[in-house]
């Protein structure tokens, strides 16, 4: 063999491990981008969000005093508001569909000219959307009496997800909930009732075990306050302000599970990949190892 052709080997070596180089550090950098992103998966939640997990921060949202509810003139009527998710399915990429129980205690100094009940202001199809009282009870808690009503609820609610991430999403799924009684609805602060739970944190409270989690899996359930402003008196003949209301969400963050999105969409493609990778590899100018692969030559 002369001198030429051990140069034209060696380069032609040189080339190889550049090549393979600069594969293995495209590689490299796509797994680094990869993982940035899944590390970035954002929890979508709703602005200026105050989440209240325990009775302790309940009362430091009370004591804070910044919503209509505590500057009309009187301290607002608490109302323990506690809920039972029993199934949660996406109708479309913005509509949630969220049955289950729904439950409220009424203090006994509660007028009895103020209507009781719940509304969901971010339904849609309300024609489809169910609330039925179930049960009625009186009792003690705390030194006070409740009159507590209980409603089975069918609500289909519209909201905004992030689905950039995929499939890697994170997303929270929430129900806001108003008082029925629109007319005082600057003298009631729906509070979460935590004493209704055994362990009012994690992923199962206020959730049924056997509940079909499909392609999501339940990460974190909470409660949280939004501080929302209006600028209308909704026709009540009232001075038009700025009032801002504290208003209670419901939160179910849900993740999807990665490995069937994995298999459904990913698979495939690497496959693919794969195939064509090695078919790639089995080119080449040598003519001792085209013939194994039993291929000709190339030029």
């Amino acid at each position: 063999m002369d001198q030429d052709s051990v140069n034209e080997k060696s380069k032609s070596n040189s080339g190889k491990v550049v090549a393979w180089i600069i594969s293995l550090s495209l590689s490299l950098f796509a797994l680094f981008v990869i993982g940035y992103k899944w590390d970035n998966v954002q929890r979508t939640h709703a602005a200026h969000t105050i989440f209240v997990k325990n009775s302790a921060q309940l009362e430091q949202v009370i004591a804070n005093g910044d919503t209509i509810e505590f500057k009309a003139g009187n301290d607002p009527f608490l109302i323990p508001t506690g809920l039972f998710v029993q199934s949660l399915a996406f109708g479309t990429p913005s509509d949630v569909n969220i049955t289950g129980y729904i439950w409220q205690k009424y203090p006994e100094n509660f007028p009895k000219n103020f209507k009781k009940g719940i509304i969901f202001p971010e339904e849609v199809n309300s024609s489809d959307t169910t609330l039925r009282e179930i049960y009625r009870c009186a009792g003690e808690e705390n030194g006070k009496r409740y009159e507590t009503i209980g409603w089975y609820f069918d609500v289909t609610v519209r909201q905004s997800f992030d689905y950039s991430f995929y499939p890697l999403n994170y997303l929270t799924v929430w129900l806001r909930l108003w008082s029925a009684d629109f007319l005082n609805a600057d003298r009631i602060l729906i509070v979460p009732d935590f004493k209704a739970y055994a362990i009012p944190i994690g992923s199962t409270f206020g959730l049924d075990r056997e509940i079909v989690h499909g392609e999501w899996e339940v990460d974190e359930v909470s409660f949280s306050y939004n501080n929302i402003p209006y600028d209308t008196d909704f026709g009540f003949f009232s001075e038009v302000k700025h009032q801002t209301y504290k208003e209670l969400f419901f939160n179910v963050g849900i993740q999807r599970k990665f490995l069937n999105a994995f298999v459904v969409n990913l698979v495939p493609l690497w496959v693919v990949a794969l195939l064509l990778f090695s078919r790639v590899i089995t080119v080449s100018g040598e003519e001792g190892r085209a013939s194994r692969f039993g291929l000709t030559q190339t030029v």
